[in-house]
């Protein structure tokens, strides 16, 4: 079986895209699903928390974080087109509902700790390889190799590198940079700009 838990936000009255409600809790399914690679047709959100948090994810006190298990064999679509970075899916369960924290925990625990999981907090130590996603909060010791998605705060310490994706307005690119050239500087959060410049956070 092929599990992947998708996350999502909805409005407080549990409502998505179109009004379509969704429970707190159990089976969700989508009655006007179809398998293709186009928006519509289906439930969105990002597999495993990856993908572009801009889609699907709304970062407001209000909403509602939801992760639903999905079984992949019954209807799933993902990598293609519209898909892209996000999924469609056509029934899950909702396993979990409540805070963003939660959520991201939720998803750490089942299997996801090791992958670029949007608005994340990862934290590694020396020499260690340390990823987050879009919105992601990515912290590495010394010699690491930081990587953080779109709107990330990545640190690290002496000698680490430091990976952001940012939008160009065409197409995503990656800024690097490496801590002790170019004023990069050691335990100090850096974003990425809209013209790929490391700059300090404050």
């Amino acid at each position: 079986m092929s599990i992947v838990y998708v996350l999502k936000t909805v409005s407080p009255q549990m409502t998505g895209y179109g009004g379509f409600k969704y429970p707190r809790r159990g089976p969700v399914v989508a009655k006007d699903w179809r398998p293709d690679d186009k928006c519509g047709g289906g439930l969105h959100g990002l597999p495993n928390g990856c993908g572009n948090a801009g889609y699907v994810l709304f970062d407001e006190e209000s909403a509602v974080w939801l992760v639903i298990k999905v079984d992949t064999r019954h209807g799933y679509v993902h990598g293609t087109g519209d898909m892209t970075d996000k999924c469609k899916f056509r029934r899950g369960t909702v396993v979990y509902s409540g805070k963003r924290a939660g959520a991201v925990a939720y998803l750490d625990k089942h299997g996801c700790a090791d992958k670029p999981v949007v608005f994340a907090a990862r934290v590694g130590g020396d020499r260690a390889t340390v990823t987050g996603g879009d919105d992601a909060t990515v912290t590495g010791g010394d010699g690491a190799t930081v990587t953080g998605g779109n709107w990330a705060t990545v640190t690290g310490g002496y000698r680490a590198t430091l990976c952001v994706k940012w939008y160009d307005g065409n197409r995503y690119r990656l800024a690097v940079a490496y801590v002790g050239e170019n004023g990069i500087k050691p335990d100090t959060p850096y974003r990425v700009d809209d013209h790929g410049n490391f700059t300090e956070e404050t």
